[in-house]
């Protein structure tokens, strides 16, 4: 997948996105990556698989949509297309694929033997402290999830065992950490798709889905933010919390993972039960 230049935020975008931010056409095909690194980071000794998840996609050759799309944004007809993109962060390899999402993914095995010093999960405790040792994001969403850390044997709580009623018979829980694609191509739900197809590869069939609807970042909600920035204005913060609102929705349409009664900005499923909406996801490109 091509890589060129990485724009993660609309800021980023060139001044001819300043008023207007450019929005190319679907892709025809949509495409996945997958690297781990068992053994060598700090998530692996914490207790977790942790994977990247690359997006690419590809235009066909014959198909007037993305040509016309740059030229109609930028005002003039497109010298060279390929360069065009590149500058709003669409590098199109020699195979005619671009790298334009990632998707972060994090597993934790409930079951099988240890593995040198490796930490074993098999409690709620476990599952909030191995979250914890990585980092504050990661805290915040299995706090909600698991059973009183006082209690050193349990591993959900009430407003999980209700929701998923099979949660105590779960192996595997699958953690979406970020879903992020160039802003350029935002609104095609490649997001989405990356993620339904992270719950699809590494689903253990018994497997406790879950995620945060916010993002990692507040420049994602909070367009031109100075990442030094500590305090948010007042509509800094309402802009924040519509995007964890809109987040909410969106993972919950597309998705079909359900908002904690308690935090419902936690979002859950378990694979042991139907989910027609992640079926309508992954088939956005079969």
């Amino acid at each position: 997948m091509g890589e060129g230049v990485r724009v993660r935020f609309e800021d980023e975008l060139p001044s001819c996105c300043s008023a207007n931010v450019l929005r190319l056409p679907r892709p025809d095909e949509a495409v996945i990556d997958v690297q781990g690194e068992f053994g060598r980071s700090e998530s692996w000794f914490a207790g977790f698989d942790e994977w990247q998840v690359r997006v690419g996609v590809r235009w066909d050759e014959d198909d007037d949509a993305l040509p016309t799309a740059v030229s109609q944004h930028l005002g003039t007809a497109t010298g060279r297309l390929d360069s065009a993109l590149t500058a709003h962060g669409v590098h199109v390899d020699d195979d005619g694929f671009a790298r334009v999402g990632d998707q972060t993914l994090l597993v934790a095995r409930l079951e099988g033997p240890p593995l040198g010093s490796r930490r074993v999960i098999q409690t709620g405790f476990d599952l909030w402290d191995a979250a914890d040792e990585l980092a504050g994001d990661l805290e915040s969403l299995v706090g909600p999830l698991v059973a009183d850390r006082e209690d050193d044997s349990d591993m959900w709580g009430r407003d999980v065992t209700v929701a998923w009623p099979d949660a105590m018979m779960t192996n595997a829980v699958l953690l979406l950490r970020l879903a992020r694609v160039t802003p350029v191509l935002r609104g095609h739900l490649l997001g989405a798709w990356a993620a339904a197809q992270s719950i699809q590869l590494f689903d253990h069939s018994m497997s406790m889905v879950a995620t945060k609807a916010a993002p990692l970042e507040r420049r994602d909600a909070v367009r031109g933010l100075d990442p030094e920035h500590r305090e948010l204005t007042l509509e800094q913060t309402e802009l924040w919390n519509a995007e964890q609102e809109r987040l909410t929705r969106h993972w919950h349409t597309h998705l079909g993972l359900v908002p904690l009664p308690d935090t419902p900005s936690v979002l859950t499923w378990h694979t042991a039960y139907k989910n027609p909406a992640i079926d309508r996801t992954l088939a956005l490109w079969d």
